[in-house]
């Protein structure tokens, strides 16, 4: 296989380096270039870079929980993915830093939290209001993973990717209600699920050029922790030839040249459609381009890169089309100052071949992508069905993350 996809990113970073302009950002300085893309053809390997180690299980844990409409970290906690915790721990310790009293004040301290004390003239103790008690990163970790209150409270990011995904434009209402009243179970209702209706467009309507998946919901922009930096998907598709299908099936099967044409001798267009259809050989290829807004090229972008191209895989195999081409649609491109030392060594290395992703779909592939409801496939996929092989890479580069 070839490996066209480092030597893009590489050239990227060598651009920014030499043509960005300097820019004071909210999280430090950069420099920075606008717009870039770059396009991989999923034929040449599961795009995940060589030229640096990758966190891949991270990819595809982060990708789950975005399909899963989930917007509290606890999940992505729960299976050791770690990488929106800060987004999460910087409002606790800011709120802790604003209300910790560091012994100044009467306090009962229990399991991490803190309780501010009253007493009353008959010596009773009154419980006047809660605080948190100052956590170390990892300690907020270890209390989001088995607290569902203090996850519930602290966990959530906001409507985020997950709920502009999965429950775009829904209302917030009570389900259930205790006999005083007081809420007890909240629902998202009335939203627009939009990975589902994107595959249904695929199966009824494949070469619409509406089929466009968006976050960026302006009026919930102050609500989120981070706004949107990958805005919005499209996926487009085509019709595959005799040829290329026949080629898919054989590349599939592992069939040398011969075997090739010992398959269809001197058939016609038809037949071969017709034997392929049969065998439930994919009839077309699907695409997908991203759009996004914000773009750190030496810590985000690999990942985003490799996340789509498991989304367009995922899609792929929910309707039974060829994965084809994977484009990036960038924004801001930039570096960090504190990453240009590790971007100097990373466009340094020469690239391996790319690595091989199988997906396996025995538990959620749908029979009948006619009568199909995605929301159950969706949730029922697990981290353990993406499985990659042939991963040789360079050490790991740590760049630092700006939040």
């Amino acid at each position: 296989m070839n490996n066209n996809l480092d030597p893009q990113y590489q050239a990227l970073l060598q651009d920014i380096l030499k043509n960005g302009v300097e820019k004071g950002t909210r999280n430090g300085k950069t420099k920075s270039v606008f717009p870039r893309t770059i396009t991989h053809n999923m034929s040449e390997g599961f795009p995940l870079l060589t030229t640096k180690k990758m966190y891949h299980k991270g990819i595809f844990t982060e990708l789950l929980w975005l399909l899963r409409g989930d917007t509290n970290i606890q999940w992505l906690c729960q299976n050791n993915c770690n990488i929106w915790v800060g987004d999460a721990y910087k409002p606790f310790e800011k709120y802790v830093s604003t209300n910790w009293h560091d012994g100044k004040l009467p306090q009962l301290v229990e399991d991490g939290y803190v309780v501010k004390t009253m007493v009353e003239d008959d010596g009773t103790v009154e419980f006047d209001s809660v605080h948190y008690a100052p956590l170390s990163e990892k300690g907020f970790i270890e209390r989001i993973i088995r607290d569902d209150d203090f996850a519930e409270k602290w966990g959530d990011l906001g409507p985020i990717y997950g709920k502009q995904w999965r429950n775009w434009n829904s209302t917030k209402s009570v389900i259930e209600v205790e006999v005083d009243g007081n809420p007890v179970t909240w629902k998202n209702t009335g939203g627009v699920d939009q990975i589902a209706k994107a595959l249904d467009t695929l199966v009824n309507n494949p070469d619409c050029r509406r089929n466009i998946v968006n976050a960026w919901k302006v009026d919930e922009i102050d609500k989120m922790t981070l706004p949107p930096c990958h805005w919005a998907f499209q996926l487009w598709t085509r019709e595959l030839n005799s040829y290329e299908r026949q080629n898919y099936y054989a590349d599939i099967m592992g069939f040398s040249l011969e075997e090739r044409y010992e398959q269809f001798p001197n058939h016609s267009d038809e037949d071969v459609h017709n034997k392929l259809d049969a065998l439930r050989i994919p009839k077309r290829a699907i695409s997908l381009a991203w759009y996004q807004r914000s773009c750190d090229f030496p810590l985000g972008i690999p990942f985003n890169i490799a996340s789509y191209g498991t989304l367009l895989m995922i899609f792929g195999e929910l309707v039974n089309m060829v994965p084809e081409t994977l484009t990036g649609m960038f924004g801001d491109c930039h570096i960090y100052n504190n990453q240009m030392g590790g971007v100097k060594e990373q466009i340094t290395r020469d690239s391996f071949e790319l690595p091989k992703l199988t997906i396996s779909t025995e538990f959620w592939n749908p029979e009948n992508v006619l009568d199909t409801n995605w929301d159950e496939i969706i949730k029922g996929i697990e981290i353990d069905d993406f499985i990659l092989t042939n991963y040789e890479c360079h050490p790991v580069i740590k760049y630092p993350l700006s939040n």
